[in-house]
């Protein structure tokens, strides 16, 4: 059986490595930091609701954001070259700008980031503005959004595609929590964020069930050690029950 058992260790020791360094590089990837959303208006970019020229300034909010915020993602696409605009928070009581940073964008129709200057706090009303400085910016939105949020520069009605975006300073394993919340919002009454923490569980138990299997399937398939195959080799004629080969029996016999 010890030999049994070292072919079967043999057999899976390759797919277990590759296993363990899988979700190794899985929690490495889940443990670095990523940027989180920390406000939204709500707003999906369905359509494009207004052409940016140079000089036009439109606002948007109020948003309150639930911690600092350090970036401010919006959709749209350049009409033409290069996009410039200028992205700036300010409080949306006393309109007094906070922070502010560059985009620049392209003729392709996708999220655009600015990086602020710094970062602004969360906890508050903002407001956040955009001007554009030398091109066209195809702005996109819709005419859904949240119910407070409201934008000043634009046709009445619709709203631009905004969130505001931390500085990285959580991982993806840290905002599991906060995903399984944000699901349990579009689910049947009896459905809440511990129905995915459940499916989660139940995952990582098939995926030990499976490799469970596997480990049976292979210890089945090997042969038992002491076996006649396992210690003759082939080609070799079994032996009589006496111990005289065929060949001894065949031998002429003296006569008495």
């Amino acid at each position: 059986m010890r030999f049994r058992s070292t072919k079967v260790r043999r057999a899976l020791l390759p797919g277990v490595a590759c296993a363990v360094i899988a979700v190794v590089g899985l929690l490495i990837a889940g443990s670095r930091p990523i940027a989180v959303r920390t406000a939204t208006a709500d707003a999906p970019n369905q359509s494009t609701i207004a052409e940016l020229h140079p000089g036009q300034h439109v606002c948007e909010g109020p948003l309150r954001s639930r911690g600092p915020a350090r970036s401010v993602a919006i959709w749209g696409a350049s009409a033409g070259g290069v996009a410039r605009l200028t992205v700036a928070v300010a409080d949306a009581a006393t309109h007094t700008v906070l922070a502010s940073g560059p985009l620049h964008a392209i003729p392709l129709e996708t999220v655009w980031s600015a990086r602020l200057a710094r970062a602004v706090p969360g906890g508050r009303p903002l407001e956040v503005c955009l001007t554009e400085d030398t091109s066209v910016f195809s702005l996109s939105g819709s005419a859904v959004s949240a119910p407070t949020v409201s934008v000043t520069g634009i046709a009445t009605g619709q709203r631009f595609s905004l969130i505001l975006l931390s500085d990285g300073d959580q991982s993806l394993l840290g905002s599991l929590s906060t995903a399984f919340d944000r699901a349990s919002l579009w689910r049947p009454s009896w459905v809440g964020s511990w129905t995915f923490w459940l499916l989660t569980i139940a995952l990582l138990a098939a995926f030990g069930v499976g490799v469970s299997a596997v480990v049976s399937a292979a210890a089945a398939d090997l042969p038992e050690a002491g076996t006649p195959d396992d210690r003759r080799p082939d080609g070799d004629a079994p032996s009589s029950a006496g111990g005289d080969s065929k060949t001894s029996q065949d031998r002429p016999q003296p006569v008495a």
